[in-house]
C-alpha cells in the first residue's frame, strides 16, 4: 500500500487550519459556489450512484427565486467569483436554467454547467449563451455509438453528437465567450480506450479532453462523474448548496452526509463560520476520522487515492 505524504497533505490545509485556530473568518477564502438547481437526471449511467441517491431523495428542482436569493446572499457576503450549476444531476432538466445563469452573470460571476448533452438543443444552447454562460463541460465517455449507449443508458448517441457540435457552431458563429471542456469519466468500462476517446472529442473541446479520475462514491464504490481537472480545488475555497437548501463542504459530498447548515434557516456567516466547518478543517489537517468524500477527493496529492484507506 502506498503511504500518503502526510507533510505534503497537511501543507495543503495549513492555511485553513491556522485560520481555525485563530478563529478567523474562514469563509473569506470562499470563491466558488456550487448549486444543485435540480437533483434529477435523465440518464442511467452504469458507473453512477444515482440509484442509491434517488432512493433517499425526493426529486425536485430548486425554485428560480430561491436560486437567485442564494446567489445574492453568497455574493453579498463572500468573494464569490464563479458558480457551477449542477453537481449530482443534469442541469438542463431545469426549465429556468437560462434565467438562473443570466442572474448569476448579472452579478459578475463566471457561470458553468456540466451536461450530458442529451437535452442541450440548439435553442437551449443559444439561450444559455445569450444568458452569459462562460464554461460548458461536456460529460462524454465514449467514441462509438454502441459503447456510449451501453455506458450512458438512456442517452442517444446521435443526439449527443449533434448537440455537441451544434453548441460549438452556435458559439463560434455568435462570437460568444464560452469555453468548452470535454471530461470523459475514466471507468472500468472504457479502460484502455483513453487515447481513442480523447482524440475523437478533441475536435469539439477547446482544450485537450482530460479523463476524470475514478472517485468512488456510494456503497458500490463507483465514480463521481465530474470535477474540473484544470483547477483542482481544496475545500477551503468552495461550498455547495443542495436542492433542499442544505450547504455542504463541496460538491463531492454527493449524499449530503456532512451538512454545515441550511440556506433557508441560517446566514452564510452562521454556516461557514460555525463549529461544523472548524471541526472539518481540524479533521482534514490532522487526518483524523476524515469524511469518506474527503479521503477520495481529487484535492489529495496525486499519489493518494481510495487505495490508501486513510
Amino acid at each position: 500500500m502506498v503511504e500518503i505524504d502526510k507533510e505534503l497533505y497537511r501543507r495543503r490545509f495549513n492555511e485553513a487550519y491556522h485560520q481555525v485556530k485563530k478563529r478567523d473568518k474562514v469563509w473569506e477564502k470562499i470563491t466558488r459556489l456550487n448549486i444543485a438547481i435540480t437533483n434529477r437526471c435523465n440518464a442511467d449511467c452504469v458507473f453512477c450512484y444515482r440509484p442509491e441517491l434517488d432512493a433517499i431523495t425526493k426529486p425536485m428542482h430548486l425554485p428560480y427565486e430561491d436560486a437567485c436569493t442564494f446567489i445574492n446572499r453568497a455574493t453579498e457576503q463572500l468573494p464569490i467569483k464563479r458558480v457551477n450549476f449542477g453537481m449530482t444531476s443534469e442541469p438542463t432538466l431545469h426549465p429556468q436554467l437560462p434565467a438562473i445563469v443570466a442572474h448569476a452573470a448579472q452579478q459578475g460571476l463566471e457561470t458553468r454547467i456540466s451536461t450530458n448533452l442529451q437535452l442541450l438543443t440548439p435553442d437551449l444552447s443559444k439561450r444559455l449563451l445569450d444568458a452569459g454562460l462562460n464554461r460548458a463541460c461536456f460529460s462524454i465517455d465514449e467514441a462509438e455509438k454502441t459503447r456510449f449507449e451501453a455506458l450512458r443508458r438512456g442517452l442517444n448517441w446521435e443526439k449527443v453528437l449533434y448537440h455537441a457540435y451544434t453548441f460549438k457552431k452556435i458559439r463560434d458563429q455568435g462570437g460568444y465567450k464560452c469555453k468548452i471542456y470535454v471530461n470523459p469519466v475514466h471507468c472500468r468500462e472504457n479502460k484502455g480506450r483513453e487515447e481513442i476517446i480523447t482524440e475523437f472529442w478533441g475536435k469539439v473541446s477547446d482544450t485537450e479532453p482530460v479523463m476524470c479520475r475514478e472517485i468512488p462514491t456510494g456503497t458500490d464504490f463507483r465514480v463521481q462523474p465530474w470535477f474540473d481537472p484544470y483547477e483542482r480545488s481544496i475545500c477551503t475555497d468552495t461550498f455547495a448548496v443542495y436542492t433542499n437548501g442544505d450547504v455542504g463542504p463541496c460538491c463531492f459530498d454527493t449524499f449530503n452526509r456532512f451538512p454545515l447548515g441550511n440556506m433557508y434557516r441560517h446566514s452564510v456567516e452562521e454556516i461557514l463560520g460555525g463549529e461544523q466547518v472548524r471541526e472539518l478543517r481540524r479533521r482534514l489537517y490532522e487526518l483524523d476520522d476524515m469524511p469518506f468524500h474527503c479521503r477520495v477527493c481529487v484535492s489529495l496529492p496525486r499519489h493518494a487515492g481510495r487505495e490508501l484507506g486513510i
